[in-house]
C-alpha cells in the first residue's frame, strides 16, 4: 500500500482526498499547514503528496522546493490549486509539482492524475503538466 499525505487547509478539501485515495488503496495522511505537511513528509516518506496551493502559514511553493530538495526521486507532487494561472503553475513546476488538481476536484479528475502518474496517459501524447486536465477540469475552467 503506497502512502499519500493531502497538505490543505480545508478539512473538506482532506476528507474528500481521504475517502477517494483510500478507495485507490492509498494509506492517507493529511497536514493543515505547511510545516505540519513538511514534519509528516520527513516521518512517513510518501509516494504521492496533494499540496494546496493556499496554504496559511507558508507560501506552497516553497514547501514544494523543500520536498524536492530533500532528494526523494519517487515522489508524485500534485499541486492542488483553484485557478488555471499559467505563471503560478509554471512556478509551481518548476518548485517541484509534477502535475495540477483543479479544485474542487472529484474522483474522476483525481483518477486522471493517477492514471498518469503511473504512465497511464492514453491519449499517446507526450506527458504535459498543463494537457492532462480532466474533462471535469476543463468544463469548470471553461
Amino acid at each position: 500500500m503506497h502512502r499519500c499525505l493531502v497538505i490543505d487547509r480545508s478539512p473538506l478539501i482532506r476528507k474528500v482526498a481521504r475517502v477517494i485515495l483510500s478507495d485507490f488503496g492509498y494509506a492517507v495522511s493529511d497536514a493543515e499547514t505547511g510545516r505540519e505537511g513538511l514534519a509528516q513528509f520527513r516521518r512517513l516518506a510518501p509516494r504521492l503528496v496533494i499540496i494546496d496551493a493556499g496554504l496559511a502559514d507558508m507560501n506552497a511553493l516553497d514547501v514544494l522546493r523543500q520536498i524536492r530538495d530533500m532528494g526523494v526521486p519517487q515522489v508524485h507532487v500534485l499541486y492542488c490549486t483553484t485557478d488555471y494561472d499559467v505563471l503560478g503553475l509554471q512556478q509551481a513546476q518548476a518548485a517541484g509539482a509534477k502535475d495540477v488538481l483543479i479544485k474542487p476536484f472529484d474522483r474522476a479528475s483525481l483518477a486522471t492524475k493517477l492514471d498518469a502518474r503511473a504512465g497511464g496517459d492514453v491519449r499517446g501524447t507526450r506527458p504535459n503538466f498543463y494537457s492532462r486536465l480532466a474533462r471535469s477540469e476543463i468544463v469548470r475552467l471553461a
